[in-house]
């Protein structure tokens, strides 16, 4: 009982290990996601910003009517608030590496491109035996029927047989 305690307890950290490096890899990608859509948002602002221009150079030569400048003006600052939430959703994922990293410095995050997603494959079953929380778990099945034997023979009546002869 107590090596399968003590085997337990070292399966728990490698799932611990693995999860944390799932968790990094979420907030990473989120991170640079993130980064991508600012760019995106920064692309569509000055698009935006030009078309407001050209909406007021409209309407004060007389050619456009208030309602087109003021949707213009209008899409431009729904574009500019997108960005600000953006910036703040930025500083709280980055603090949030920060945090799973263990380090108050983060180091430069390398924009990655855009298509990030990998085909979804089934894992194979080699995959599935080796992945540390398959593992706790069968670890903790193992011990939980250590300590069912172990309390069924303590519940057991205990039976002394002795055999005495005397000739």
């Amino acid at each position: 009982l107590n090596r399968s305690l003590l085997a337990s307890t070292e399966l728990k950290r490698a799932a611990t290990e693995h999860e944390l490096i799932y968790q990094v890899k979420q907030v990473y990608h989120q991170l640079n996601y993130l980064m991508n859509a600012h760019d995106f948002l920064m692309q569509q602002d000055s698009l935006y910003d030009g078309v407001a221009k050209a909406a007021t150079l409209r309407y004060q030569a007389g050619e456009s009517h208030l309602l087109e400048r003021t949707t213009a003006e209008t899409q431009r600052n729904e574009t500019r608030n997108l960005i600000t939430r953006n910036e703040a959703e930025q500083i709280a994922v980055r603090n949030q590496l920060a945090v799973l990293m263990n380090s108050a410095m983060l180091p430069a995050i390398a924009k990655l491109g855009e298509d990030l997603h990998a085909p979804v494959t089934e894992p194979s079953p080699a995959a599935i035996k080796n992945n540390p929380s398959m593992a706790f778990a069968r670890q903790q099945i193992e011990i939980a029927s250590s300590q069912k034997r172990m309390e069924a023979a303590r519940a057991a009546p205990e039976i002394i047989i002795g055999y005495f002869n005397q000739t």
